[in-house]
């Protein structure tokens, strides 16, 4: 079983850490300053020898850096040293690195000068990848990189632990294996019609399973990869056209704000990706009106499944009907009621099956018990033998595609009606055609509440706050009113760009 798991690293390093030397082709692009595959692989290289000196076998690396370069170097130099990765984001507050920090418990944290919490953890840190290329430093961790031997006796199956956002709680941890990671990109890679002359940039952080699956798309088509943190959704705009993009990802409510630009508009992007959580009317339209010769790629998944459909280009108008399409290659996916596979069209608990599906919850067995099951159908020895409940709500149609209808969490008795937070959500803004960001948010107590949140931007909030509880009052039935419309100054949203429901209760309440 370890001889095979090792054939896996070996395919997936093949594959993806570039090995020819006289690859001088340009991979990252930070500041104005082109790597070309060759210098990342040697400085991962680099600090992957720096590590393998400190560690032991199946040790665990915390990285904590920006998103930039050191960030990308700290994660290839895990892969090379066979070391179990995991990225926290670095704007976490210390309440939730130290909840990491406990349930990973990793050897030693990889970090820069953002660290600023305290640590029992042996630190590496990692000043020199932010100096100018080809200075003395560069060139010292370049020739270390030329002398790395790899440790196969090192190896472990689990590539990296991938923490989720923790906008409903404390991030949990989902153990992704190499074997895993590898063949959801090779599944992707067949419908994202990339080439090597494409630029991609994406505003998804690595941490976030999306973004990860960006850097290593650009590692197998070979891509330009762009490292840019914008300020303002028209710098982003002016970097896209400057640079020439052509891919673009991020969630719908990152995507959103880009398409609410007026007067801008992009010809290089071809090609959109999102992923996350439903896109609505108004920011497909809108980035089909900035981004106009753009395809819009919709990838749903969850991060239990490591990507898990894709919606073919000539059908991308589905997306406005909640369609997250079709599996992908090497994944199966049923609606399930009751351990029975639903007919067409009949609601139920959409359930993944195949080789995308991740370990488990790491550190959290029972958690792992109830969300990943045997088949019920029966099938052993064969990639149908384990999969994913998701917790997602949704149907199949005669053709096979996947609509999404919500999570099974939020479905729920509201006013004696049994309603979920998607149609809720669907609905207010159907009514009120509000432009500002909005979101409904589930309150569980003893009754159920369900609150509205508005960023209110107008610079005539009374009049405008009065206009919208009046649409309410005269637009929506009583049963499906919420309990309040509360208006904020600004609705917060987690590292990879989904709005923050936990921080929006824990702000209001």
């Amino acid at each position: 079983m370890k001889a095979l798991l090792t054939d896996v690293l070996k395919m997936f390093i093949k594959n993806f850490f570039v090995s020819n030397k006289n690859n001088n082709k340009t991979f990252i692009v930070e500041n104005g300053i082109e790597y070309t595959f060759q210098d990342i692989e040697l400085l991962s290289k680099g600090i992957a020898v720096k590590i393998s000196k400190k560690l032991n076998i199946n040790s665990k690396a915390l990285i904590f850096t920006n998103r930039g370069l050191s960030q990308v170097l700290a994660i290839f130099s895990c892969q090379f040293a066979n070391v179990t990765f995991s990225i926290v984001d670095n704007n976490y507050n210390k309440e939730i690195f130290e909840h990491i920090c406990k349930d990973f418990n990793p050897d030693i944290i990889l970090a820069d000068d953002t660290l600023k919490y305290i640590s029992k953890c042996e630190i590496l840190r990692l000043k020199n990848l932010s100096l100018k290329k080809n200075n003395i430093l560069f060139k010292r961790l370049i020739n270390s990189g030329k002398k790395f031997k790899s440790n196969k006796s090192n190896f472990t199956d689990i590539a990296h632990v991938i923490y989720t956002s923790g906008s409903t709680g404390f991030p949990k941890g989902i153990a992704v294996s190499h074997r895993m990671m590898y063949e959801a990109i090779i599944s992707m890679s067949d419908y994202m019609q990339l080439n090597s002359r494409d630029k991609i940039l994406t505003m998804l952080p690595f941490h976030f399973d999306y973004g990860y699956a960006q850097l290593l798309l650009a590692l197998f088509f070979k891509c330009k990869f762009y490292l840019y943190s914008y300020s303002y959704p028209v710098d982003f705009i002016n970097f896209i056209n400057k640079n020439k993009i052509s891919f673009i990802a991020g969630v719908p409510n990152q995507l959103e704000i880009i398409g609410n630009l007026k007067n801008y508009k992009s010809n290089s992007v071809k090609c959109i990706m999102t992923a996350g959580s439903s896109m609505s009317s108004k920011c497909y339209y809108n980035l089909k009106r900035v981004f106009h010769k753009s395809k819009i790629l919709n990838a749903y998944g969850v991060t239990e499944c490591f990507f898990s459909t894709y919606l073919p280009l000539k059908y991308e108008k589905m997306i406005l009907k909640n369609c997250v399409g079709l599996p992908m290659k090497n994944v199966t996916i049923k609606i399930i009621k009751s351990n029975k596979e639903c007919k067409i069209y009949e609601k139920g608990e959409i359930v993944h099956f195949g080789s995308h599906i991740a370990e488990g919850y790491y550190n959290n067995y029972q958690l792992t018990k109830k969300v990943y099951k045997k088949n019920p159908f029966g099938k052993k020895n064969s990639h149908l033998a384990k999969c994913v409940y998701t917790g997602d709500i949704g149907y199949k149609d005669k053709k096979g595609f996947i609509y999404l209808i919500g999570r099974k969490d939020d479905i729920f008795k509201f006013n004696g009606i049994r309603t979920n937070t998607n149609q809720l959500q669907i609905l207010y803004q159907k009514v009120l055609k509000i432009k500002e960001p909005n979101v409904v948010v589930r309150k569980k107590d003893l009754k159920e509440r369900v609150y509205y949140f508005i960023e209110s931007i107008d610079s005539k909030e009374k009049s405008y706050v009065k206009s919208i509880k009046n649409k309410i009052n005269k637009q929506i039935k009583s049963s499906h009113r919420p309990t309040k419309v509360i208006f904020v100054n600004k609705i917060p949203n987690t590292a990879s760009g989904k709005i923050d429901k936990k921080q929006l209760l824990k702000l209001w309440t």
